[in-house]
């Protein structure tokens, strides 16, 4: 849903920062859950996607081009460093 809603909706800022946000904690709680399956003996499997950049392209784009990297980068870059109080 994540990915047609990018693909649909390009150009709106708000979506495409909460649906980049939601990968990038998608992936963040993936890594944790590997890291802990395999500190109790269980193997984690694929690679340790831990939320960066490269992690959310690379799970993005897997299947085509959705967003370029430059711009996953700048998105989320003002949406980092916005003034909570915004």
């Amino acid at each position: 849903m994540i990915i047609e809603n990018l693909t649909q909706r390009a150009n709106e800022f708000k979506e495409e920062v909460e649906n980049l946000t939601v990968i990038r904690n998608y992936l963040k709680k993936l890594s944790v859950q590997r890291v802990n399956e395999k500190s109790t003996g269980g193997r984690p499997k694929g690679t340790m996607e831990n939320g960066s950049i490269r992690d959310i392209i690379s799970w993005l784009n897997k299947n085509g081009e959705v967003m370029s990297l430059g711009k996953i980068s700048s998105l989320l870059s003002i949406n980092d460093n916005l003034s909570p109080e915004l």
